[in-house]
């Protein structure tokens, strides 16, 4: 472990005597059988220490499949060994063993999509907090986490049936505690019972938490660049701005910078727990710290706290206590206490550690990370920018929809849907799962609608969403009539004519024409030396649109020869021509 001097800036080594104390430190404790007298069968039970207390705890099993929220905890004075408290959740409606013939674990995950995490099987819990399937299952099930479109997926199979059931909720937030090595050249030894600590704490706080020794700088990126590690623990060699995270070819330190965690955490939010535990991790905690950087130097809902030089000799004595002080501060946090409060707390508890000044906080004095809190509780901002309201987008075009979303942190995928109702309901999905590049090209539908709106559905990487909505209406022209898409303008300010429905005229060819005030009115079609073939309105008739249906005959069965004619609207609003052409 290094240290930094105050008055040189040099980095100093770290004693032997402190290394025997850190060996001494990591020696398991209470490794007397005490549980003797209260349980004699073959269950395996792991051993850790809280504050004054020893504890046991078995999670149940049954064969390979955990059965989840089962548990038996016991709980010992450290000193006396006397039984203080025993809790226990035990279902007993279970079988002995697993049934035969259970779906694999390369089975289940085939039957999901996307990149998978891991696997695990279950006995799901009646009072599933993360599995709400309705009703529980009786059956095992594989529990199979993945990724699809970097979006986190929880899906439950059922292992005997082979099917999917449903989803599970992901976690929201979560945890991570590293150790470095305590050597190199070569690389070797590691802090693992602080470690193992610390995850053990987080996980009781509600912060499911990976614990890695000598973790690549790529683990540490992967925490820092995330929307669900909340809690952050490190202990490694290093000062206020490095510590020696990894081992770089069983030899090398692997070294992570401050000015790294400022650059990683720029698109993402702040992290709300930060314990940094390098020598000198919390002596500084200006710009360019750790204490400043994983914060953002936000001064709300954040906290650091941390060792300062703890290879210094002031610092022996909270070094071999340095355990039970993390101990009693994450017991205290653990029990909806702020960081703050429960920081004091730990220095009056093991004042070596307080009034030596080796341990130190900054941030938010009112923070308190239980109940758990999420890493982004922040949905995006989302603005539809078109359409925005009266556009009209005809059947067979391709319109581009946009949008502009921003948020904290990055955004994973978007959604969009369609209402036909003002925006009352939202019934139609146009696209889903796509990029946040701020357009999409939509082929409009053979749909009639004067009261269209677009939603757009932003979700960031902690799956909090955001949306936008159109303005207000826009119009929508299906595959319809020339009448049709008049009536549903209204009454045409001036006289217009038009022939819709296909020209050279055929079957469904119509001749429409609308009139912005009562008139009479004369349609005839001519040929191209001005000969009238023939009328086809001729008298009075309201204001408005109107249509003729003609195919380029008569209704006497007559017919036109093919060639090229002029359909002409006479009215005391004047003249009105278009060409028609009909084909053999």
């Amino acid at each position: 472990m290094r240290s930094l001097d105050d008055n040189t800036g040099r980095v100093t080594a770290l004693s032997v005597s402190t290394l025997l104390l850190l060996f001494c430190a990591l020696e398991v404790l209470g490794s007397e059988d005490i549980l003797g007298s209260y349980e004699t069968g073959d269950r395996e039970f792991r051993e850790y220490e809280s504050g004054d207390r020893l504890v046991y705890y078995h999670l149940r099993m049954l064969d390979e499949a955990i059965v989840e929220k089962d548990y038996i905890v016991y709980q010992f004075d450290k000193d006396t060994q006397d039984l203080v408290d025993i809790r226990t959740r035990w279902r007993d409606d279970l079988p002995e063993h697993l049934p035969t013939g259970l779906l694999s674990r390369q089975e289940a995950e085939a039957l999901v999509e996307g990149e998978i995490l891991r696997s695990r099987l279950y006995i799901i819990s009646p009072e599933s907090d993360v599995f709400p399937l309705d009703p529980t299952p009786d059956n095992p099930c594989w529990v199979v986490r993945h990724r699809v479109k970097d979006r986190p997926v929880v899906t439950i199979v059922d292992a005997v049936l082979g099917m999917v059931l449903g989803n599970g909720v992901p976690p929201p937030y979560g945890g991570f505690s590293l150790s470095g090595p305590w050597e190199f050249g070569p690389c070797s030894g590691t802090w693992t019972s602080w470690r193992q600590n610390a995850k053990t704490w987080f996980e009781t706080m509600g912060y499911p938490t990976e614990s890695i020794a000598w973790p690549t700088q790529s683990d540490v990126q992967g925490h820092v660049q995330s929307c669900e590690t909340a809690m952050f623990y490190e202990l490694a060699h290093g000062d206020h701005n490095t510590f020696a995270s990894g081992c770089i070819g069983g030899t090398t330190s692997e070294i992570t910078n401050a000015s790294e965690i400022e650059a990683w955490i720029a698109d993402y939010p702040k992290m709300p727990f930060a314990f940094i535990g390098s020598c000198g991790g919390m002596c500084w905690k200006f710009d360019g710290t750790f204490a400043y950087e994983f914060r953002k130097g936000e001064p709300d809902s954040a906290t650091s706290v941390g060792y300062c030089d703890m290879a210094d000799p002031r610092c022996d004595i909270c070094w071999s206590q340095s355990i039970d002080w993390q101990t009693a501060l994450f017991g205290y946090m653990n029990q909806g206490w702020t960081v703050w409060d429960a920081f004091n707390q730990a220095d009056a508890d093991y004042p070596a550690c307080g009034d030596s000044n080796c341990t130190r906080f900054a941030g938010d004095r009112d923070f308190a990370v239980v109940p758990v809190v999420r890493r982004d509780p922040w949905p995006p901002t989302v603005d539809v920018t078109q359409p925005d309201g009266g556009e009209v987008l005809e059947y067979g075009t391709v319109y581009q929809v946009t949008w502009e979303a921003t948020d904290n942190a990055p955004i994973g995928s978007v959604t969009i849907l369609l209402s036909l109702d003002g925006g009352m309901t939202f019934p139609d999905t146009l696209a889903t799962g796509e990029p946040d590049d701020s357009s999409y090209l939509w082929d409009v539908p053979d749909i009639d609608s004067k009261t269209a709106r677009i939603k757009v559905v932003a979700a960031d990487c902690a799956l909090n969403e955001g949306e936008g909505i159109s303005a207000s209406d826009f119009t929508l022209w299906g595959n319809i009539s020339g009448v049709q898409r008049r009536e549903m303008e209204g009454v045409p300010k001036e006289a217009v004519l038009e022939i819709s429905g296909g020209n050279p005229v055929g079957g469904e060819s119509q001749v429409v024409f609308g009139l912005p005030a009562p008139a009479g009115v004369r349609l005839a079609v001519y040929d191209v030396t001005g000969r009238c073939m023939g009328a086809l309105v001729d008298g009075q008739l309201d204001e408005g649109y109107h249509a003729v249906r003609w195919r380029g005959s008569w209704p006497d069965g007559g017919r036109l020869g093919p060639g090229i004619y002029f359909v002409r609207l006479d009215s005391r609003m004047g003249t009105r021509t278009v060409k028609a052409v009909v084909a053999r």
